[in-house]
């Protein structure tokens, strides 16, 4: 088997923002760049609320007529749902739109594993880290990130040599950073 792994690459927004989302609450995140379990929850809220306002509505006797005012609530709380996803939808993408701009000015990366840690270099960055630095290797939408302290570097499984699949190059590296 080889001694090392050197992949070319460049990383697709929601690349990023998949290793962006990928936290140590939930280091298998396999999102395609959304906050996958907050919109669900959001979701969920919302038809809640919704489904509430149409009770009130539809069958007054449940909820009797001096308690108008709760309707007030429910359309608040259908509102403020509303809006969150708004918000969470337009920083998803200011966020998409900066990734974009970033991979496009680092060009292409070139990453080098082997027994002793990751290099790493692009047009403006070069890194080194042993394996000791990197605190879990995980599974990505269409990738593998290696989460080092807060941030988490992707690597696209197109960038893998044809003879290796995804979960072959993530057994090699989990093999390497435990032999440390």
């Amino acid at each position: 088997m080889k001694q090392s792994i050197e992949l070319k690459y460049r990383v697709s927004p929601e690349l990023i923002l998949a290793a962006a989302y990928s936290t140590s609450l939930n280091p298998k995140a396999k999102r395609k760049g959304d906050s996958g379990k907050a919109k669900r929850l959001g979701l969920v809220a919302l038809w809640t609320a919704l489904f509430l306002v149409f009770l009130y509505i539809f069958n007054l006797q449940l909820i009797d007529a001096t308690s108008g005012a709760i309707l007030g609530v429910f359309v608040g709380l259908a509102a403020a749902v509303v809006i969150a996803l708004i918000y969470n939808a337009r920083l998803n993408a200011r966020l998409r739109r900066f990734a974009a701009s970033h991979e496009d000015l680092r060009g292409e990366s070139v990453a080098t594993f082997d027994k002793d840690g990751v290099t790493y270099r692009n047009r403006h960055e070069r890194f080194e880290a042993r394996w000791a630095a990197v605190d879990h290797i995980v599974e990505l939408h269409e990738g593998t990130g290696l989460r080092m302290g807060i941030g988490t570097m992707p690597v696209p499984d197109s960038a893998l040599p044809k003879d290796m699949s995804p979960d072959a190059f993530r057994h090699k590296l989990f093999l390497w950073k435990a032999s440390q």
